[in-house]
């Protein structure tokens, strides 16, 4: 099936496969409970409001005649089945929801002419743009997105925080970002603000963690295997 993400909610696990289908894990059994079709070669999910908004980028397709998709499948968690598809900018890939449960875009565009974009949606309305914000990857914090853009031609890369509210780009340039080769992940430490961005280096060789404080400060970095995604963090 090509597991591609996964997202828990309420003692349960869904996984998106790129077979088109996001799968329904019980944490418990560890049995998959349920599978329901969204569209084609599903990537990044989350959950808001109850539903499961799951970004369907038709990556397989890359280089055959149908081409990339440009859909946002809702699934209702109560019945488990897509109700809707919104239309968004094309290869969508990241999706975060925030406290007021609006839903947050990140599009790859076709890495050639078509640019990567950011959006916001609520309920089933995509409501913005955001101009000149072009995000790989992006966390939500606060009433700030921490974003990635990273540019597959140049392999450059960019981190800065962006104000969701002011619609401001905030420089965020530690010095030690210049190390970064190639930005694979980012996460938030909720309890002190910590940022985490991993760094595939190569694809090939084993990839770092750096810490940064919100303000910028690196706290440490360390090296892991290959290329380090997503990092989780447990309260004791």
């Amino acid at each position: 099936r090509q597991p591609r993400y996964i997202n828990f909610y309420e003692g349960k696990a869904y996984v998106t496969t790129f077979d088109g289908n996001v799968v329904k894990i019980d944490t418990t059994s560890l049995t998959v409970e349920s599978i329901t079709r969204v569209g084609r070669n599903p990537e990044g999910l989350c959950i808001a409001d109850n539903k499961l908004y799951v970004a369907n980028s038709g990556g397989l397709d890359y280089n055959n005649n149908i081409g990339f998709d440009n859909t946002i499948s809702i699934v209702d968690l109560n019945t488990f089945t897509e109700t809707e598809k919104i239309t968004v900018n094309m290869n969508p890939y990241k999706v975060h929801s925030n406290q007021n449960n609006e839903v947050f875009v990140s599009s790859r565009g076709n890495y050639k002419d078509v640019n990567f974009a950011f959006l916001r949606i609520n309920g089933n309305t995509v409501e913005e743009t955001y101009p000149n914000v072009f995000p790989l990857n992006f966390i939500l914090f606060d009433h700030l997105a921490l974003i990635y853009e990273f540019n597959y031609s140049t392999s450059e890369s960019s981190i800065y925080q962006y104000d969701l509210t002011s619609k401001q780009r905030i420089d965020w340039a530690p010095a030690e970002l210049s190390s970064i080769k190639i930005p694979y992940g980012i996460s938030v430490d909720e309890t002190n603000g910590d940022i985490y961005i991993t760094d595939s280096y190569n694809y090939t060789e084993n990839g770092l963690v750096y810490c940064f404080t919100k303000d910028g400060q690196k706290r440490f970095s360390f090296e892991v295997g290959l290329n380090p995604n997503k990092v989780v963090f447990i309260k004791k």
